[in-house]
């Protein structure tokens, strides 16, 4: 959320080299959080399990691992879809949204009857991504447009020459 406003300007001012850095950088930021977040649960899963719920669920530290590596995925969209509302694109992420929940609930379908909890972490594998690639085609069409945008940003600070 702290991209939302510096996002909007660059948007607004067609600074096309702005908009790519806060995308890059919110996907580093996203994707760095997420591997520390796998990494913690590759790490301490089975002891976080056991000792959050009880001594049986350290048996799916696996499935964890799995699941907050589709969590690093989701959130990575995640970010990317607060720079697509700053820059106003807002209808495109409907039918985003929609192919995604579709991908999760046909994967669900699926993959749950047959691998139970595994085949919930991978319907989870495969919706994911599905949005993470959405949402890229959706900024690259924003970002092509950010070249007929080209303005000069809106100052607040008066020019020497504008108080003559």
């Amino acid at each position: 959320q702290t991209f939302f406003v510096p996002v909007a300007q660059a948007c607004a001012t067609g600074d096309q080299s702005g908009f790519r850095r806060f995308v890059f950088q919110a996907v580093a930021l996203c994707a760095a959080l997420g591997a520390t977040a796998v990494s913690i649960a590759l790490v301490f899963g089975r002891d976080v399990l056991a000792l959050t719920f009880r001594p049986e669920y350290a048996q799916h530290a696996r499935l964890l691992v799995l699941l907050m590596i589709a969590g690093s995925v989701s959130f990575i969209g995640s970010g990317l879809g607060y720079i697509m509302t700053a820059a106003r694109s807002l209808h495109p992420q409907v039918p985003l949204m929609a192919a995604s929940a579709a991908a999760a609930a046909g994967a669900s379908a699926l993959l749950v009857p047959v691998y139970g909890l595994d085949g919930t972490a991978a319907a989870l594998l495969i919706s994911a991504p599905v949005q993470v690639t959405g949402t890229g085609f959706i900024l690259a069409r924003i970002d092509r447009t950010l070249v007929s945008r080209r303005r000069p940003a809106l100052t607040l600070v008066r020019t020497k020459e504008a108080a003559r």
